[in-house]
């Protein structure tokens, strides 16, 4: 007789042990501050053949000092850009390696022209700041994301008319994240470490 109501309840336990909060464990997680290691962008949907580094790209510019961070809260991302650049640096950038740093004024040549333009001012148009003879930078961006397993979607600018929406997938093993994003003419895969 004990056996009949052992029956009746062994199926709710079962249900009452069914893991409702499968996409809040998924998402937590994503949660956390992660280092970009790679950012492999690709001219294809399929994620094949040459792609651009644009970790190495932004290294090449601002330095090797420069980094992308992503940080995931339980509902937004917010990728990070962050380099500390001399401004001897920033005006070899401006210039393409042609012109002098004389104080905060980068000088140089152009068909018979002397020019000079403000270093400061190129530094804050960068999105830094430019103390000491270094300018800082610190370019964040924020954006809603959700997850559903093993599926993220990004939604930038929501509540705007400018929304944009993007879906790919994801993948964390040993504090590796790799976000792998594609539409119709462009695929970008994403490696960070866990800080």
């Amino acid at each position: 007789m004990k056996f009949k109501y052992l029956w009746f309840v062994l199926p709710f336990l079962f249900l009452a042990c069914e893991d409702d909060t499968a996409d809040a464990d998924v998402a937590a997680t994503v949660i956390g501050s992660w280092n970009v290691t790679s950012q492999h962008e690709y001219e294809n949907s399929g994620c094949t053949g040459t792609y651009e580094s644009a970790l190495d790209s932004i290294q090449m510019f601002l330095g090797s000092d420069a980094s992308l961070t992503w940080d995931f809260t339980e509902a937004q991302a917010t990728q990070t850009l962050t380099a500390d650049v001399t401004g001897e640096s920033l005006c070899d950038m401006l210039t393409e390696g042609i012109g002098n740093l004389n104080g905060t004024n980068c000088e140089f040549d152009f068909y018979g022209y002397n020019l000079s333009w403000p270093i400061d001012t190129f530094c804050v148009d960068m999105g830094g700041a430019y103390t000491n003879g270094n300018c800082n930078i610190v370019d964040a961006f924020t954006m809603d994301y959700t997850v559903d397993n093993d599926i993220i979607t990004f939604t930038e600018f929501a509540g705007t008319d400018s929304v944009e929406t993007s879906t790919g997938t994801f993948n964390i093993a040993a504090d590796v994240l790799t976000v792998t994003v594609s539409d119709d003419s462009s695929c970008v895969i994403i490696t960070a470490s866990k800080q």
